[in-house]
């Protein structure tokens, strides 16, 4: 009676949380590389089931973004492609982005000017009769064969899905749309634009701060040698976006 009264006074050890978040850190990146390795395995398999010419993306040749003469490298695709998905890598040719594109020339340019700290190489797998489904699991299988899924694709899972990271649209959406330059304004600037929007002045104000972030971009191509002129579509600007100017077809 009495050993059990001594067991039963006895403090229960202390938990560490620190080591508790540790540990449930590891479960769970172990159940999302889990997750990851079975989820390639189902869609490689199912892409063999289809009879569909898989790519491999550590096959195919990287292309330079910018090429020795300081030129634009974009490879025109084979005739009859009707899309493409594409793989862009930053300078240490590490994964940054996969997309899909019915015009891979005219993608890559805009990328470039998007994403010019990051864009230095792309990949690119092109198809003449595109299924979207088959499309969609092509980008998939090459997002889940790295590692960690690329920065342009990511999306920061909660504690409750992150066995299942998922991709995120906002993420792409600054790889396959315009920048939008009101995300990044400093107080300075969002008081400018109020202030100008006071007066009925608020594109012009807007087309101000989109043509300083116009430079920096510009600056950062030229730093890395591109030679090839670039303009930015000057109404969009007016709505704070920056994207290149895009000709009409004639």
């Amino acid at each position: 009676m009495l050993a059990y009264a001594r067991l039963a006074d006895r403090k229960a050890p202390a938990l560490d949380p620190v080591r508790l978040l540790e540990e449930l850190r590891r479960k769970l990146k172990e159940k999302e590389e889990a997750y990851a390795r079975d989820r390639l395995r189902e869609q490689q398999e199912t892409l063999k089931l289809a009879d569909f010419d898989y790519p491999e993306l550590t096959k195919l040749e990287k292309c330079p973004f910018i090429d020795a003469e300081g030129e634009m490298n974009l490879v025109p695709p084979p005739q009859g492609t009707r899309a493409s998905i594409y793989a862009v890598f930053d300078s240490h040719e590490n994964l940054a982005f996969v997309g899909i594109t019915r015009n891979v020339m005219a993608s890559m340019r805009q990328i470039l000017a998007r994403q010019p700290l990051d864009a230095y190489y792309y990949s690119a797998h092109h198809v003449a009769k595109p299924s979207k489904a088959t499309l969609e699991l092509i980008k998939e299988t090459w997002i889940r064969s790295c590692d960690a899924v690329p920065k342009g694709n990511v999306h920061t899972s909660s504690i409750a899905d992150a066995a299942a990271p998922q991709i995120d649209a906002d993420s792409e959406a600054s790889w396959e749309g315009a920048t939008d330059v009101k995300k990044f304004m400093t107080p300075e600037e969002q008081a400018y634009v109020h202030e100008q929007r006071s007066a009925g002045r608020e594109g012009p104000a807007l087309r101000v701060i989109a043509r300083k972030y116009e430079a920096d971009k510009l600056a950062i191509l030229e730093s890395r040698g591109l030679a090839t002129p670039l303009r930015f579509d000057p109404k969009l600007k007016l709505l704070g976006l920056l994207d290149l100017h895009t000709p009409k077809k004639k």
